[in-house]
């Protein structure tokens, strides 16, 4: 067991990020220039380095009871090569660790790469496929909200990049379901408020969120329930190893765990760039083969297995075998919802 607690983990990434990455941006090295002398090692591993987070250990491909920061890279360089300064063992008595993974990129779906049928729906809830009015792809409902000083009215809640893609915040622009192709597609609501998603931001935001307010009859034919499980009733505090679970548009049910939390990086979104953001969820599938979540999940609610604790929202992936497996990034909830002042339906 770890002599050291979470929180002291948590204290300890974020001095290593303030202290000895504070000057480090992600930039892309190409593979030809991936080996050669010390020199070369080291502008290659500084700029290799693209996220930081706090989770267990990883141990010959087995995680450990033991936390850390973890530091992610888009490939490793031998320890030999580098200045050990750069990522030391321990940060104040706290392990590191490296872990290779690519640059995650958004989850939204692409109509003309649609994995699955999406279909018109006669009730609304998390988990099926909506899109912005002015969008060519689609992404997935996270649950509905009442809004402080908004009562009866009810709203959606779903990423930024799926209700205002390219950072298209104009208020009362239509959302429909499925998405807006086909003579079957409902306008269910408008688009109310989002946080705006900038590239090479250096301030990272918190999370990748949206809401958007039903529309008539839709307010009353919503509901919070996946699956037929009881109505998601509660905001969890994630931590690591927690199992999870997600119903998505695209892979519809599958299960994880948080890997890591506190997660600050950089994510790629189509029509904007590299956006950095901070404090996110890191979540692994079940096994390294198995993908948690696919192009069109954007917006997908985490959740415990029961789907009645709600931990955050899905806004982008990582799909790389090569590098380190299938993994997606999470916007935790609470601050979603204290952002936009909302509370469970």
């Amino acid at each position: 067991m770890s002599s050291y607690n979470l929180e002291e983990c948590r204290a300890a990434s974020l001095e290593f990020r303030k202290s000895r990455l504070k000057d480090i941006l992600y930039i892309p090295v190409p593979h030809d220039q991936r080996a050669g002398s010390r020199i070369d090692a080291k502008r290659v591993a500084r700029n290799a380095i693209h996220a930081i987070a706090v989770g267990r250990k990883q141990t010959n491909g087995k995680t450990t009871s033991s936390l850390c920061v973890t530091v992610f890279v888009t490939h490793k360089i031998p320890r030999r090569l580098i200045e050990k300064s750069l990522i030391p063992d321990s940060i104040d008595g706290i392990p590191t660790d490296v872990v290779e993974i690519g640059i995650p990129q958004s989850a939204a779906g692409s109509l003309t790469n649609c994995p699955r049928p999406n279909r018109p729906e006669r009730r609304l809830t998390p988990g099926i496929s909506i899109a912005n009015a002015s969008s060519a792809g689609y992404g997935t409902i996270s649950c509905f909200c009442k809004k402080e000083g908004h009562d009866p009215a009810l709203f959606l809640l779903s990423n930024s990049h799926v209700l205002a893609p390219r950072g298209g915040r104009t208020r009362g622009t239509d959302i429909f379901q499925p998405n807006v192709e086909g003579d079957d597609s409902n306008p269910i609501a408008t688009l109310w408020d989002s946080v705006p998603l900038r590239a090479h931001n250096p301030d990272p935001i918190t999370f990748d969120a949206a809401i958007a307010r039903l529309v008539s009859p839709w307010h009353n034919r919503s509901k919070n329930e996946i699956c037929g499980q009881p109505a998601i009733s509660q905001v969890g505090v994630p931590t690591p190893e927690v199992p999870v679970a997600k119903f998505g548009a695209s892979t519809l049910v599958t299960e994880g765990r948080i890997g890591w939390i506190d997660y600050i990086g950089p994510i790629s979104y189509a029509g904007v760039g590299l956006v950095q953001l901070q404090g996110q969820l890191l979540i692994r599938p079940s096994s390294p083969e198995q993908h948690f979540c696919g192009r069109g999940d954007s917006g997908s609610l985490i959740v415990d297995p029961t789907g009645s604790t709600a931990y955050g929202i899905i806004c982008a992936r990582v799909d790389d075998p090569e590098r380190g497996g299938h993994f997606c990034i999470a916007s935790p909830l609470t601050p979603i919802l204290e952002h936009f002042r909302l509370s469970l339906a």
